[in-house]
């Protein structure tokens, strides 16, 4: 999709300066309805577009860059929350109640919003219970343990929020690109369709202008 898009810029951009610059095209085009200022429009049109594509791109590296940072950080997360799960299953073990309460009776999910609630459940749980953080502390997991754990599975939350943000953000920007490129390319296939009976005569201007003439 970069190389179509960049190839499609570049062909316009070949156009439309050649246009404007050359200076038996830019008469000839004038005498048809292409004026130096129509001219000018397609090229602002042209640049408008330009930033649009290098601004989604930006969009999209940014999406790129905090999807990883979620993602990188959820891994963390699932590793220790799944290690203190497996010694709070052995903890607790036979006492069905608690083991429910801490949604430890169930397989962690790998969609994040369901995962989330399983594991805040798990620390809540323990940490809403001071008699069950002393049945923990047996396998070395003090209330400042669980409450690290605790806070950095919290956190995940603002690095998911910051990845849907930048995910919206990149996707309109997707949007706004399309449809300026599209009203773009409207007004470049208007101009080659002047330019091709303008310069019908004189084909070696045509491939100035980056319109490809058969040869007879």
């Amino acid at each position: 999709m970069k190389n179509a898009i960049d190839a499609i810029m570049n062909a316009i951009r070949i156009l439309i300066t050649n246009c404007i610059s050359h200076d038996v095209i830019r008469q000839i085009l004038n005498e048809f309805g292409y004026p130096i200022e129509k001219l000018q429009q397609g090229l602002d049109m042209y640049n408008e577009v330009d930033g649009l594509v290098t601004e989604q791109r930006e969009e999209y590296f940014e999406q790129f860059e905090a999807s990883d940072i979620f993602y990188d950080e959820w891994e963390l997360a699932k590793k220790f929350s799944m290690r203190t799960l497996k010694f709070a299953r052995i903890a607790f073990e036979g006492n069905t109640k608690i083991l429910n309460d801490m949604h430890a009776n169930k397989s962690r999910s790998d969609r994040y919003d369901v995962w989330r609630v399983d594991a805040r459940a798990m620390y809540e749980t323990m940490l809403g219970d001071e008699s069950l953080i002393n049945v923990m502390l047996e396998f070395g997991y003090s209330v400042e343990k669980l409450t690290s754990e605790y806070e950095d599975i919290k956190k995940l939350d603002t690095f998911y929020n910051s990845y849907l943000s930048e995910k919206g953000e990149a996707q309109q920007s997707t949007l706004i690109r399309d449809q300026k490129l599209q009203e773009l390319r409207v007004w470049m296939r208007r101009l080659k369709k002047v330019a091709r009976l303008a310069l019908a005569d004189q084909p070696q201007l045509l491939e100035i202008l980056g319109i490809i003439v058969k040869r007879k």
